[in-house]
């Protein structure tokens, strides 16, 4: 089984649905994982720390367009999609082992966000992705690691 290893850094806080054209690689289900929340005037004083955390029900879509092209579409519990690039993050390729071995890495310099993706997926886009969230500006400062299962298109 050959697999694709993408590591796409992405990450939004606004709604709104890019517009995302091109193959769907994989399509992955909810996600589950922990999450470390820093101290925050909105939150109670105990509320900061690791928790269990999750997006269920929530989905990531990987997408190819062209050669070296690439964005993740994500689904999250409230129902709203959204796309990486759609929302203004710069995603860049930086390594490319072919055929099916990718690293992305995407910057939103003005959401104070970044999230990363790292999909482990055979030729028919059967597998896992781990991504994880840092985030530095209010409402909710964090830091997340999430693991979803993920099917072929």
């Amino acid at each position: 089984m050959r697999a694709l290893c993408v590591v796409a850094s992405v990450g939004a806080l606004i709604t709104g649905l890019g517009q995302a054209h091109g193959e769907t690689i994989a399509i992955c289900g909810a996600s589950f994982g922990k999450s470390y929340y820093l101290d925050n005037p909105l939150l109670p004083k105990s509320s900061g720390g690791w928790r269990d955390d999750s997006i269920n029900p929530g989905r990531l879509q990987l997408i190819r367009d062209g050669a070296s092209n690439f964005d993740v579409l994500y689904t999250d519990a409230s129902g709203g999609t959204r796309s990486a690039r759609g929302e203004g993050f710069d995603v860049h390729r930086l390594v490319t082992v072919e055929p099916y071995r990718y690293v992305l890495i995407g910057v939103h310099r003005t959401a104070a966000t970044i999230e990363h993706w790292i999909f482990e997926l055979d030729v028919y886009g059967r597998g896992v992705v781990v991504w994880g969230t840092i985030r530095g500006d209010p409402p909710l400062p964090k830091s997340s690691l999430m693991k979803a299962e993920c099917r072929s298109p």
